[in-house]
């Protein structure tokens, strides 16, 4: 019973830290977080403006270096170098905008791709008139339901197999505890580790969300830098880590949804037919359990990790 009460106690908790997941990939995923905010548009402008101080700087040291004919520094290269990057500045955070639209757009599908009902805690109530309901909509799936969906197969599967009815010979009551203890287990420690990876996701979430615009801010720099050889490492710092924000959104939404659909797989209940057909003995019944848990811990260990690598 405390085993259970441990393990129920756990499938609560990762559902609500699913929820605050879910409320954070409806703002982070929403194109009016990074085109409709004025603190963007102003520090922006003010960047900008700065930047146009540095190409005065430039343009004198250009002036210099041709006075002097002083070529090794290739003057008349960073002329040009000059007059692009003034004309590509004014552009910048459409740029930047256009990365993250386009990586939003592919973590959306992702997401949407992900077969799960609406939360009960997120959704509208019955008879209930929009606005309503909890984050954005269309981010209201009840993940952590898909993903438990498999282990909750576990833990009623395991009582089956005690039927009277069954053609196969009795199962030793001590082989259903046992059974009934492992599934316990390792539901427990599913439940824990993906309430870590959601929870995880969701702060990085809310850090892409900050970095992007912070990056879009600074963007004008980002196109400046190119100018001059001894910037240019600057430069592609910035678009670097733009990349690198932009797309681990999309990329740990890839692996949650390979995470979720292995965890909606029917390899429970076949394993547990055959067990009450007596096809397969609770040892292998049990070891087969295991290597699905330890798969699936496999996957959520990697969604953060290899799309933090990205």
């Amino acid at each position: 019973y405390l085993l259970y009460s441990v393990f129920y106690v756990t499938g609560w908790l990762l559902a609500a830290v699913a929820n605050v997941f879910n409320y954070v990939l409806g703002i982070t995923f929403d194109n009016a977080n990074y085109s409709d905010i004025g603190v963007i548009r102003e520090g922006w402008a003010f960047s900008r403006d700065v930047v146009n101080l540095f190409f005065i700087f430039i343009l004198l040291f250009i002036a210099i270096a041709t006075i002097l004919q002083i070529e090794s520094y290739g003057a008349k290269k960073l002329l040009v170098w000059l007059v692009l990057v003034a004309l590509l500045v004014n552009f910048s955070l459409l740029a930047a905008r256009f990365i993250i639209y386009a990586t939003n757009s592919l973590g959306i599908l992702f997401y949407q791709s992900i077969s799960a009902n609406e939360s009960p805690f997120l959704s509208c109530k019955p008879g209930q008139a929009p606005p309503c309901g909890i984050g954005k909509p269309g981010f209201r799936k009840d993940i952590s339901g898909a993903f438990m969906a498999g282990l909750d197969q576990q833990q009623i599967m395991a009582a089956p197999v005690t039927q009277a009815n069954s053609p196969a010979p009795p199962v030793n009551p001590e082989d259903i505890n046992l059974i009934i203890i492992v599934v316990l287990l390792t539901g427990i420690i599913l439940f824990t580790l993906a309430m870590i990876v959601f929870a995880a996701g969701a702060f990085f979430m809310m850090a892409r969300l900050a970095m992007l615009w912070l990056l879009m801010i600074i963007a004008p720099f980002g196109f400046v830098f190119l100018i001059l050889p001894i910037t240019r490492g600057y430069a592609r710092k910035w678009w670097e880590v733009l990349q690198s924000q932009a797309l681990f959104a999309p990329a740990f939404m890839f692996f949650i949804i390979i995470t979720v659909k292995v965890g909606q797989s029917d390899l429970v209940r076949q394993l547990s037919q055959k067990r009450l057909a007596g096809a397969i003995s609770t040892t292998e019944f049990l070891i087969l359990l295991i290597i699905q848990s330890v798969i699936l811990i496999i996957l959520l260990g990697a969604s953060l990790i290899v799309a933090k690598q990205m």
